[in-house]
């Protein structure tokens, strides 16, 4: 109708189906959408939508029910092949061109409260997600993004106060008890590793471009995992072959078991300046318990870590 090419999408069912209604309504000054009811295929979201004309202060409340947004990507042969990034004329690492539209932040003024029940995106279906958003002259404070993911839980928060240059960043990001196993599945069919995953974080940034951030990373991270076991080696085994071998002793047959369980890992770190160090890992194999420390410098992307047992 519009006079445009017909959107290509992976579902041929999808955007059949496209509504909107609403009442209009509020006081002087503020154009306010009630009652709002927005359905994309068998999605709705319902809420209500204000802006006041004067400040444009924005009011978002809506909540949805379940959507996969994989249905609505182009077909994989239309989407273009990733390529390798490309260096700076200086040979830096990571790009200097701003993420933020500064100016654009300094006249915001939102007050957002998004919910959904289920989303399914690159495989992943998450459940329960909400973002909480406050934004007004350049600081915006996402005070929640949380959801439910594969028998476990993801709470973060993040402040963006782009008032003054340079722009500075907060985040604390928390996880919780996450299957890997199940969610590598269906995020990359990979089938050799299973654990709760946990991590508990924060971080503090500045800059507006990826090559500053990373260059004033500073925080805390602290990770844990359960019930792991990978697949496809026994490492315990291995290691006890080898240690005989070294000695000259003849190493006994070889285990039928082809995996290696670990009843716990734990790691806490450092980040000062991109540059992340670990001096406390420590995985508990079966009768083996596995040390490590070391750092990673993002800055210079390269890795200095070793492991003892």
């Amino acid at each position: 109708a519009l006079g445009q090419p017909a959107l290509l999408t992976r579902d041929d069912a999808a955007l059949r189906n496209v509504g909107f209604a609403a009442q209009l309504a509020g006081p002087a000054g503020v154009v306010g959408l009630e009652s709002l009811l927005l359905t994309l295929d068998q999605t709705s979201f319902k809420g209500s939508l204000s802006y006041t004309l004067d400040s444009g202060a924005q009011k978002i409340r809506l909540a949805g029910d379940a959507i996969d947004v994989d249905r609505y990507l182009p077909p994989a042969a239309a989407e273009e092949k990733p390529t390798a990034a490309a260096k700076s004329p200086a040979g830096e690492r990571y790009s200097k061109t701003p993420l933020f539209p500064v100016d654009t932040l300094k006249t915001l003024t939102v007050d957002a409260d998004l919910a959904l029940a289920s989303l399914k995106a690159s495989g992943l279906t998450l459940e329960q997600l909400q973002l909480l958003v406050i934004a007004k002259a350049g600081l915006i404070n996402v005070k929640q993004v949380s959801g439910k993911l594969y028998q476990g839980g993801f709470s973060n928060s993040a402040i963006i106060d782009a008032r003054k240059t340079p722009v500075k960043l907060d985040i604390k990001k928390q996880v919780n008890d996450i299957q890997l196993g199940v969610m590598l599945m269906d995020l990359a069919n990979i089938d050799r590793f299973t654990g709760r995953f946990s991590m508990q974080s924060d971080y503090q940034a500045q800059g507006n471009s990826v090559y500053e951030i990373v260059h004033s990373l500073n925080g805390n991270l602290n990770l844990g995992l359960k019930q792991g076991r990978l697949k496809g080696v026994n490492l315990g085994d291995t290691l006890c072959r080898g240690i005989l071998q070294v000695k000259g002793q003849q190493p006994p047959v070889e285990s039928a078991q082809t995996y290696t369980e670990f009843s716990n890992l734990n790691a806490t770190a450092k980040i000062t300046d991109g540059v992340l160090v670990n001096k406390d890992l420590k995985a508990a194999l079966v009768g083996i318990v596995l040390l490590g420390d070391g750092q990673v410098d993002l800055p210079a992307e390269a890795l200095n870590y070793g492991m003892e047992l």
